[in-house]
């Protein structure tokens, strides 16, 4: 199996379904390991879960301040027919919802084509049973070879929407997606139209992107598919889950699920899966706490890194830290209502780009040290129960210099920003006589206790030659080490 992409760009103009306006997009080819990402306002936005910022009534994605929402149709589309690698160019806040089903997408992708690419893809999978709730959402999935879907419908004010659809999804069956899961539109019951215009949501809603529902029995229009709704929850999971950036080998089963409990149980998949990068590299694309400590000199309770949940080495990481309520700072920092310190999250921050750094073979054995904080933003506190997810990318290096851009996220959002400047550094360990010899301290070179020589004791204790050692116990005090 390789990776694939598009065999040539396509362009769909429609409204957004949240914002009312009319937005395009333009879907172009990629080179391998590339990934599926967004071009927005000339930014860009990999389609990955770490880079989830809402999931009210739909998943958006967002980073530097630019986002782009209502992207799980066409992420599940392109996940629907295999597609690894994507740009995708949106003019506008979201990707226009079209019909409201991932149908039209497929068209498009069908009438360019696919193209195979020289790469084994990236699989995530799974060594023993995961689950998340949520309420009366419940996902759980469990080791197998394909990704297999199980999906069950239930409305406490509706029990004929009662449902369960059970789906394979490959890239080889892509015509089962295109005609079971595909046409299924985005729905909504008609109870709910006001409260979502009331909220700002669904402004360019329409009979002709969405089935409204009016139990028992009536729908706006005739039901394009038995169970179209659970159908269509399927489609957005489908979606939600291709922002674990890989392909999925495993079995999930979901009850009442939704783009919340979704990207949560998305985040937990990507933080306790083997995520693999293809065997040809030879390279890992995580590392767990003891690989960590073999890069990293530091150790408790000053090593602020669990895991690493993607690594390029040199130019991109994504960390985890789990905060808890036994960390030591929280004993003296706010204890009355415990807030991480903003200095250990920038440590956090700092400690993940070293180990994207430090991962490159040129520069085994050597230190990463902070040279300079830039355009930090504390934006939100970070309490015992989080879990940061820390982001940083390469801007530049020259030599042993260089500058990352960091991000940390708690639950898709940005709760502290910088741009961080690093000096790369030989790691030298000094001998005994090296450290005595620079403070001065050199041992006796006499044969006696009595030397006076330099570094010499009189009374057993260590002197210094401007002075006795009475002078000398207070000189400097606080300044010395």
């Amino acid at each position: 199996m390789r990776q694939q992409t598009l065999a040539g760009s396509f362009t769909l103009t429609g409204v957004g379904i949240h914002s009312g306006n009319t937005v395009r997009i333009t879907v172009h080819p990629a080179e391998a390991d590339f990934g599926r990402v967004f071009l927005v306002a000339g930014k860009s936005i990999p389609a990955q879960v770490a880079y989830v910022i809402d999931t009210e009534r739909n998943t958006t994605l967002g980073r530097d301040g630019v986002s782009v929402a209502t992207v799980e149709h066409l992420l599940s589309a392109l996940a629907g027919c295999g597609i690894d690698n994507a740009r995708i160019e949106v003019e506008g806040a979201e990707v226009p919802i079209l019909d409201g089903s991932a149908l039209p997408f497929i068209e498009a992708i069908q009438a360019v084509g696919t193209v195979a690419q020289g790469r084994p893809p990236r699989a995530l999978t799974l060594t023993a049973e995961l689950r998340r709730e949520d309420g009366a959402s419940r996902i759980v999935a469990r080791p197998c070879p394909v990704f297999r879907l199980e999906v069950t419908t239930a409305f406490t004010t509706w029990p004929q929407g009662h449902s369960v659809q059970i789906a394979t999804i490959e890239p080889t069956s892509s015509n089962n997606y295109a005609r079971e899961i595909a046409p299924a539109r985005t729905f909504a019951f008609r109870h709910e139209v006001e409260t979502l215009l009331a909220s700002g949501l669904a402004k360019g809603g329409s009979l002709e992107n969405a089935l409204i529902i009016t139990p028992p029995d009536t729908f706006s229009t005739p039901l394009r598919l038995p169970s179209e709704w659970c159908r269509h929850k399927m489609l957005d999971m489908i979606g939600d889950f291709a922002l674990a950036d890989a392909r999925l080998r495993m079995e999930v089963v979901a009850v009442r699920p939704g783009h919340r409990i979704n990207i949560q149980f998305v985040r937990a998949l990507v933080a306790e899966a083997q995520l693999q990068k293809n065997q040809e590299t030879g390279m890992d694309w995580t590392l767990d706490i003891e690989e960590i400590r073999a890069l990293m000199p530091h150790r408790y309770p000053f090593l602020l890194v669990d895991r690493i949940l993607d690594l390029k080495p040199g130019k991109h990481v994504v960390g985890m830290k789990n905060v808890t309520i036994n960390e030591p700072f929280f004993q003296g920092h706010f204890p009355a209502q415990a807030v991480m310190p903003g200095v250990l999250i920038i440590e956090a921050m700092a400690q993940t780009a070293g180990l994207m750094l430090l991962s490159l073979p040129d520069n085994k054995g050597k230190l990463a040290f902070i040279a300079g904080i830039e355009k930090a933003r504390f934006r939100k506190p970070v309490v015992p129960g989080d879990t940061l997810i820390i982001e940083a990318s390469v801007l530049w290096v020259r030599n042993v210099m260089g500058r990352v851009r960091m991000t940390a996220r708690v639950e898709g959002t940005v709760v502290t920003e910088c741009e961080m400047t690093y000096a790369l550094k030989e790691k030298i360990t000094p001998s005994y006589d090296e450290v005595f010899a620079k403070l001065d301290l050199a041992p006796s070179q006499g044969n006696g206790a009595g030397s006076n020589s330099a570094g010499g004791h009189a009374n057993g204790k260590p002197i210094h030659e401007s002075g006795d050692a009475s002078e000398q116990g207070n000189e400097g005090e606080g300044d010395r080490v």
